[in-house]
């Protein structure tokens, strides 16, 4: 049997090499797309004790939407400064980057997550800042679970229908709605864990259409429910 020499191009080469000039592509296609159809930037602050379904799930479809998603790390006093945080049951996460860090940066949806953590994010007042900076301009912003009567109603920031977790309904008094979602002006708000899934897909509408939110229920078997 003859052998026949195969010769060696680096660039083309299998393994590390070739996954590594497989990454660097794939960055740069990313990189042109956003030059030519920017996508949505989606900012999610989270602190210690956030409810993990509703992060996972939110995370997951504002992602597989396209959506560029920065979810930043709330410490009332980072000494130092911590990109981890511990969720609600126990499970401890890295997140992208400092809430101190995303200032000046210009997000197209602030979202808070309910569970233990909304303390935190209503006494952070940077939080605050930002959530009242996107109501001013007009931006969307939203909470699920107990964060919006936790942090939006306890600072006077809603004065529309609101949803949020059961348990803090009263809270909410006439303003209560019952549905899992509700969309008052630029104010998204949903109840929690079990309505994370849906949350996530109004926000991808208000954002990105309807089209895409009918791709990413097909792509997460969604549309079989």
């Amino acid at each position: 049997m003859t052998r026949v020499a195969i010769p060696s191009f680096p660039t083309f080469s299998f393994g590390s090499s070739l996954i590594f000039h497989s990454q660097r592509m794939s960055a740069v296609v990313h990189a042109l797309t956003d030059i030519v159809t920017p996508r949505p930037a989606v900012l999610i602050p989270v602190a210690d004790g956030t409810e993990e379904i509703e992060l996972a799930a939110l995370s997951t479809v504002l992602a597989e939407g396209g959506v560029r998603l920065t979810l930043a790390s709330v410490k009332l006093d980072p000494d130092p400064p911590d990109r981890f945080v511990k969720l609600m049951h126990g499970l401890e996460i890295q997140t992208d980057t400092l809430l101190e860090h995303c200032v000046n940066k210009d997000y197209d949806a602030i979202i808070l997550v309910g569970g233990e953590g909304t303390d935190t994010l209503a006494e952070s007042k940077l939080v605050l800042e930002f959530i009242r900076y996107q109501q001013h301009t007009g931006r969307l912003f939203g909470a699920s679970g107990t964060a919006p009567t936790d942090v939006f109603l306890h600072h006077g920031i809603v004065e529309g229908p609101i949803t949020c977790a059961p348990s803090v309904a009263k809270q909410a008094g006439e303003l209560y709605r019952s549905d899992a979602v509700v969309l008052s002006g630029k104010c998204i708000t949903s109840q929690g864990p079990a309505t994370a899934l849906l949350f996530g897909l109004e926000i991808l509408k208000v954002l990105r259409g309807d089209v895409v939110v009918k791709q990413v229920m097909e792509t997460m078997v969604l549309n079989k429910f």
